[in-house]
C-alpha cells in the first residue's frame, strides 16, 4: 500500500502529539510520586488513641527508693512498648522494662501531669495528685480499639463554687457548679481551677448507665495566722524572699496569708523584739502568741517620805505611773530622789530588762541638815574613855573601839 504525500504528513503529526502527551503524563506521574514522598505516612485522623486508667495490683513488689529517699513512683503497664513519658515538672528517673511494657518513674510526690506518647498513637495525659513520699500509684495505657457511641452525664460540683471547669475533648470552658449532658461515656482528664485554690486534674470516667457525680473540695494556696500581740509592728519574710516586709494586723482577728512557712519579727517601743517562724497550713489556722518583754528595768525605791520624786537624766524608758518607781534603760543609771523640804539625794544602780530592784533611801529634812551643819561647823572637843581591855565603847550605838578610845566630837549630847 502506497501512502500519498498529504497522508504521511497526517501521520507525522499524530506521532508528534502523541510523544507531547506522553512526556505531559510522564510528567504528572513523576509530580505526584514526589508529592507522595514529601507527604506524611499517617495524618492526625489516623493516629489512635490510648485510653488511661489507673488500677490497684495484687501481689506487686513495692519499688525500692533505696536510691531515691523520700520520692514517689509510677507505676505504668501497657502492651505498647517503648512508650515515652513527660512531666510538666520533673521525671527523676525511668526503670522497669520499656522493651515489655513495664514503667516505673520515679517523680517528687506533688501534683503534676504526665504526657505519655508512643509511636503512631495521640498523646494521653495521666494527671498525677495525692503522692506521699515513698508511695506508688498504678496506671495502664492501652489502645482504643472500641468505638464509643454511648452517651452519658457528668455533674461536677467543686467547694467552693465559681471554679473554671476544662474537660479534655470537650471545647470551651465551664463554672461549676456544672452538668455535662449527653457526652460520650468515656474517660475524660477534668482540670479544675480556681484563683487562691491549688488546681485539681482528675481522670474522669464517664458511664452510660447512670449520671458521674464528681465532688471536687478544693485546697487552697492560703491559710491564716491570728497574733495576740497588741500595739506591736509585725514583719513578714516567707521562704523565697531575701527581704521582710511590714503587715499591718489586728490582735486576735485572722490574718490571711500564703501557705508556707514565714519569718517573723514583732516590734514594739520600750520592748525587746521578738522574732522566730510560723507555717500556715491550707485553710488553717496558725496562733501566734507572743509576749513582748521590756527593753528596761523598774527601780522602786522605799524612803522615810511618802511622795518622792524619782529622776534620771537621758532615760528613754516609758515614764511610771507610780510615785515611788522608776522604768530605767538597761546598764548603769543614776537616780535622783527628792521630796518637798527634805534634800535631794543621787543613788547609782545596774540594772537590766525586765527587773525590778528596790533601794532603801532616807531622806534628811532641809532644817536637820542646816542644824547638823551649824553643829559640825562649831569648834570640836575632845572625849578620851577608858575601859577594860576587852570592853567594847559605843557611841550613839556605833562601835568606836575596845579598851581606851580618843574621840573627837562637835558639842552634842551623846549616848
Amino acid at each position: 500500500m502506497q501512502f500519498s504525500s498529504i497522508e504521511r504528513q497526517s501521520s507525522t503529526m499524530k506521532w508528534s502529539r502523541l510523544r507531547v502527551q506522553s512526556r505531559y503524563i510522564f510528567a504528572v506521574l513523576i509530580t505526584m510520586v514526589i508529592v507522595m514522598l514529601l507527604t506524611p505516612a499517617r495524618s492526625d485522623a489516623q493516629l489512635k488513641e490510648m485510653e488511661i486508667q489507673s488500677f490497684n495490683p495484687e501481689n506487686t513488689p513495692i519499688p525500692v527508693f533505696t536510691n531515691y529517699p523520700e520520692k514517689a513512683a509510677i507505676i505504668v503497664r501497657s502492651s505498647i512498648t517503648n512508650l515515652q513519658f513527660e512531666s510538666n515538672l520533673q521525671i527523676i528517673a525511668e526503670l522497669g522494662s520499656p522493651a515489655q511494657g513495664e514503667y516505673i518513674l520515679i517523680v517528687d510526690p506533688v501534683v503534676q501531669s504526665i504526657r505519655v506518647s508512643a509511636a503512631g498513637y495521640l498523646t494521653a495525659r495521666i494527671p498525677i495528685r495525692g503522692l506521699t513520699p515513698r508511695g506508688v500509684q498504678y496506671y495502664t495505657a492501652e489502645p482504643k480499639n472500641q468505638a464509643i457511641t454511648d452517651k452519658g452525664t457528668l455533674v461536677v460540683q467543686t467547694v467552693p463554687e465559681g471554679a473554671t471547669l476544662e474537660l479534655d475533648g470537650i471545647p470551651g470552658t465551664n463554672i461549676s457548679n456544672h452538668t455535662y449532658s449527653d457526652i460520650l461515656a468515656q474517660t475524660y482528664i477534668l482540670k479544675v481551677s480556681l484563683e487562691d485554690y491549688q488546681t485539681e486534674e482528675r481522670l474522669i470516667t464517664v458511664e452510660p448507665s447512670r449520671p458521674k457525680i464528681e465532688r471536687i473540695e478544693l485546697i487552697p494556696t492560703f491559710g491564716y495566722v491570728t497574733i495576740s500581740t497588741p500595739n506591736a509592728t509585725l514583719y513578714l519574710k516567707d521562704e523565697e524572699s531575701e527581704t521582710e516586709f511590714r503587715r499591718s494586723y489586728t490582735p486576735s482577728t485572722p490574718l490571711t496569708l500564703d501557705v508556707g512557712t514565714w519569718e517573723y519579727r514583732l516590734e514594739r517601743q520600750y520592748f525587746q523584739d521578738q522574732s522566730g517562724t510560723f507555717t500556715v497550713e491550707p485553710g488553717g489556722i496558725s496562733r501566734l502568741d507572743v509576749n513582748l518583754e521590756p527593753a528596761y528595768g523598774v527601780l522602786r525605791v522605799e524612803s522615810n517620805v511618802r511622795n518622792i520624786r524619782l529622776n534620771s537624766p537621758d532615760n528613754e524608758a516609758p515614764p511610771s505611773n507610780a510615785n515611788n518607781q522608776i522604768n530605767l534603760e538597761n546598764g548603769l543609771r543614776t537616780v535622783v530622789v527628792s521630796a518637798p523640804g527634805y534634800v535631794s539625794k543621787e543613788i547609782t544602780v545596774r540594772i537590766g530588762a525586765g527587773q525590778t530592784l528596790v533601794e532603801q533611801v532616807e531622806l534628811e529634812t532641809v532644817v536637820a541638815r542646816d542644824e547638823r551643819l551649824r553643829k559640825e561647823n562649831l569648834p570640836k572637843g575632845i572625849l578620851q574613855v577608858g575601859a577594860d581591855v576587852d570592853a567594847e565603847i559605843y557611841v550613839n550605838g556605833e562601835l568606836q573601839g575596845t579598851g581606851e578610845v580618843i574621840l573627837t566630837l562637835i558639842p552634842d549630847r551623846y549616848d
